[in-house]
């Protein structure tokens, strides 16, 4: 799914600098919500 890629893609690149130094990351959720581009998948509503 390519909501699934856009999310890789946005975590791997706040870990990126620090992928060599530790083996745990940590974002907070504001941040992530801040940097991602959410979208609705369906335009239902109820969804």
């Amino acid at each position: 799914m390519q909501s699934d890629s856009l999310l890789w893609e946005f975590l791997v690149q706040a870990a990126w600098d620090h992928l060599t130094e530790r083996t745990s990351h940590t974002l907070p959720i504001q941040e992530a919500l801040n940097g991602l581009p959410l979208r609705r998948r369906r335009r239902d509503p109820e969804h």
